[in-house]
């Protein structure tokens, strides 16, 4: 099975991939190469969000599982205290 991790690298990595029309070459000439910066500049902006978002959505889980950890926990104290 695919970790969310490797998910991840593999969503970024297409997203960067798709922002990468040509190669940058010593030849290459200066419109051609700042278009090219430029898609890519937004190709990493992209990737940069997706990151964030993951993160987000970590962080997310991680404090529902300690919400539900903690009301559990709170609904033992009060069923102790009222044996």
């Amino acid at each position: 099975m695919e970790t969310t991790a490797e998910s991840l690298y593999e969503r970024v990595h297409e997203v960067i991939r798709a922002h990468k029309r040509e190669p940058l070459l010593s030849t290459t000439g200066t419109r051609a190469a700042i278009a090219e910066l430029m898609s890519r500049i937004v190709g990493l902006e992209e990737a940069i969000q997706e990151i964030a978002l993951e993160i987000q959505r970590r962080e997310d889980s991680e404090e529902g599982l300690s919400a539900d950890a903690e009301s559990a926990a709170a609904g033992r104290l009060r069923t102790s205290l009222i044996k």
